[in-house]
């Protein structure tokens, strides 16, 4: 029985998250005896470095320094951690590669969010794909509330092709809910890993030169708000600062320019304390039951309200909780933990579902 699956995600985004959450979803799914693989399809938003290069004026090569040393780091990165198909950039060599696959998986953060020319992206929507391969989602996101009215019937036609479909915000179940169809919300795939298999799988190691107590910050939307608020609560929580760096905008304390997976991993288990704007730097503190405060980006700001709402840690945004207010002891874990292990639990059980349902199918 040929049980290759296909995973098409934004595995190929220059960012710890992307990697990361791709990774767990492959090694979920071949722990269930899958054999799992992403779809290595890249769209222009995934080469800033070619962006950059095409900069205007003389900045254009400096901007592009920071750029290629983080696009050959991730590159590894993925190399390390990921199986991948052969790398197709165009709708026609999409399409051939999705017919080789007789599953098709759409998963992981935005992919159903529109790009910069205004659109959903087609290969997340499966729009190449073949009518009689099995289609699915497993933690799909839209990247906020709703779907622009424009995109509505497109995806919808999209969205009646999947065999299943699962979505990481409850927001995203409500969507697709009002189109007629059937949906299940589930963790985002760095959750279906407990925090002894993330390190079983993706060794941590201590970064050089870091010790003691230290707050974490792990900013990658640039604001003067995000500066202020982290220079006052650091003050305030009188710890030293490390910051992970991903460009030569220097930052506060410690900069830790692109440091490795390994290192990523270590840095928040060990943090006194998080501060960060990213949805999966929230998602790992909350693995990791590291203190953290969440200073919401100006977009999209609703991936991080759902998975702080998930656990009813909305007492954790910036804008609800002065710096002088900080405390590292207020944070109910065990109740945290109880919820992170019944959503893993449902979660690995819908994944589970679905490989028992299109095994069957192929079977036959």
């Amino acid at each position: 029985m040929n049980n290759r699956v296909g995973i098409l995600s934004r595995h190929a985004v220059p960012n710890y998250g992307s990697i990361l959450q791709a990774f767990a979803l492959q090694d979920a799914l071949n722990s269930m005896g899958v054999d799992a693989e992403y779809v290595d399809y890249r769209i222009p938003r995934d080469f800033p470095l070619a962006d950059a290069m095409r900069a205007s004026g003389a900045l254009g090569p400096i901007r592009a320094i920071p750029k290629a040393i983080g696009a050959r780091k991730f590159e590894a990165m993925r190399k390390g951690l990921l199986r991948q198909s052969r790398r197709v950039t165009d709708a026609d060599g999409l399409g051939g590669l999705l017919a080789e696959y007789p599953v098709l998986c759409v998963g992981g953060d935005q992919v159903w969010n529109v790009m910069s020319d205004g659109n959903i992206e087609g290969a997340y929507l499966l729009e190449g794909a073949p009518d009689g391969a099995y289609k699915f989602s497993f933690s799909s996101s839209f990247g906020k509330n709703g779907l622009d009215a424009r995109e509505r019937d497109r995806a919808a036609k999209a969205f009646a092709r999947f065999d299943r479909l699962s979505v990481r915000e409850e927001s995203g179940q409500k969507t697709l809910e009002e189109m007629g169809l059937e949906a299940q919300t589930v963790v985002d795939p760095v959750h279906l890993l407990s925090k002894e298999t993330w390190f079983n799988r993706v060794e941590p190691c201590t970064p050089r030169g870091v010790s003691g107590k230290y707050c974490l910050i792990y900013n990658l939307h640039p604001s003067e708000a995000f500066n202020r608020y982290s220079a006052a609560a650091c003050e305030s929580l009188g710890l030293e600062v490390v910051s992970i760096r991903p460009s030569l905008r220097k930052t506060m304390g410690k900069n830790l320019f692109y440091p490795s997976l390994h290192e990523f991993l270590w840095l928040f288990d060990n943090a006194a304390c998080v501060l960060t704007d990213s949805f999966h730097g929230t998602a790992f503190s909350l693995l990791f039951n590291t203190p953290f405060v969440d200073i919401l980006p100006e977009q999209y700001a609703e991936r991080n309200k759902a998975i702080l709402s998930r656990y009813g840690l909305e007492s954790r945004i910036s804008t609800e909780l002065q710096p002088e207010e900080l405390r590292l002891d207020d944070f109910d874990w065990a109740g945290v933990n109880a919820l992170l292990a019944a959503n893993r639990r449902s979660s690995t059980e819908f994944l589970a579902e679905t490989v028992g349902e299109f095994s069957d199918r192929l079977i036959r």
